[in-house]
């Protein structure tokens, strides 16, 4: 690896572990250092989207498991090594998804509670391996799944709602979920200050 090469590494993971301590101050939470780096990291892998979905076969031809019941029950049989692996994926993916497609999770089949439901038994029971060096921060994970989650949501909003479409769309799952830190991030925006302002004028206050 080249000098140029191991700096841009390093930009990018100082970058993605800013975002993540902005998301955290914003939510107002104390988090450990471990969880943030965790945090950190899942953001800079996945920055490929081709780490989110799993190949159809592996390198030996075999089948590998698609959708988050298939991990779930392939990991419940596998081999130690194997299944802290897929639980991993498992609770690393359910844990992105949720905070960064809400929206798609909101209009789909399998909604935001049962993607929170997964994630916090892998990672539960992944914790629960006394040899994993992670043990802690998986631990805290699991234990505060939604928080890390709306941590997520923070981050993907600010970078999408630097438009009226983004702001629109954070209206309307305000409306919709009644969300508290969809609310929040309006106040931030100064949204329902200027519509308050706006009634009053038409109401001659």
């Amino acid at each position: 690896m080249s000098t140029n090469d191991t700096m841009i590494i390093q930009s990018g993971s100082d970058f993605f572990n800013s975002l993540v301590k902005s998301g955290i101050q914003t939510r107002g939470l104390n988090v450990s250092a471990g969880v943030t780096n965790y945090l950190a990291q899942m953001l800079t892998y996945y920055v490929d989207a081709r780490n989110l979905h799993e190949p159809e076969y592996n390198e030996f031809g075999k089948k590998n498991p698609q959708t988050l019941a298939e991990l779930w029950l392939t990991a419940q049989s596998a081999e130690p090594v194997i299944q802290k692996d897929l639980l991993k994926k498992l609770g690393d993916r359910t844990l992105y998804i949720s905070g960064f497609f809400s929206e798609s999770l909101n209009k789909s089949l399998v909604d935001v509670d049962y993607y929170h439901s997964m994630g916090v038994s892998a990672y539960k029971t992944l914790a629960s391996h006394q040899e994993v060096a992670q043990k802690s921060v998986f631990s805290e994970i699991s234990d505060r799944f939604i928080e890390f989650v709306e941590v997520f949501i923070v981050i993907s909003q600010d970078a999408f709602v630097k438009t009226d479409q983004g702001i629109l769309r954070l209206y309307e799952t305000y409306l919709r979920t009644g969300s508290n830190l969809a609310k929040e991030r309006l106040e931030a925006l100064g949204v329902f200050t200027a519509w308050s302002t706006s009634l009053k004028k038409l109401s001659g206050h």
